[in-house]
């Protein structure tokens, strides 16, 4: 009894509950957005292309809204977050991305409490986006591992690796 009781501890930290180890599938791979070309990236161009690097947690998915653009109707999606740390860049706390219209139906479901590993761009208006329609965004699951969202042979390398060593190798591509 004591071995398991040692692993949970070490697991969970102590801090609670054990947790359970985590894998990919435990995260939705997301699909691709309709009839819009979107070219894979890599972790170093997320890195290069974000102005904000942020680890944060899902407040709440917050109402659609359509604007009117080139007199069309687009529904836009919005996602209010909490920052719990920032590895490049500056961003409030409690911050909200917008989701293009071309990828609303294929993002996370971004349940409050999820954690994600954010890389964001900010447009003239002062709205973040994410710099990849949809994969640069990155699962962190209870077990401090992180997954990315989209399944490319690139990110995949990355796909169960603790939240440290992800951090450390968003680092070494700030260099």
């Amino acid at each position: 009894m004591l071995p398991l009781v040692v692993g949970a501890c070490l697991l969970a930290g102590c801090a609670g509950a054990p947790v359970e180890a985590s894998a990919q599938s435990d995260y939705p791979i997301l699909c691709a957005p309709f009839n819009v070309l979107s070219l894979a990236q890599t972790l170093e161009e997320q890195v290069a292309a974000a102005s904000v690097i942020v680890e944060a947690t899902v407040v709440d998915w917050l109402p659609y809204e359509t604007r009117t653009i080139s007199g069309s109707g687009v529904v836009f999606g919005f996602v209010r977050f909490e920052a719990t740390s920032t590895l490049k860049g500056h961003i409030s706390r409690e911050f909200t991305i917008t989701i293009a219209s071309a990828v609303v139906h294929c993002t996370p479901n971004f349940a409050p409490g999820d954690k994600f590993m954010l890389f964001l761009v900010q447009d003239d208006t002062g709205e973040w986006y994410s710099v990849g329609l949809q994969d640069a965004y990155w699962y962190i699951a209870a077990d401090n591992k992180v997954y990315p969202a989209v399944l490319t042979d690139e990110l995949m390398r990355y796909s169960g690796t603790s939240l440290s060593g992800f951090k450390q190798a968003i680092s070494a591509a700030m260099r």
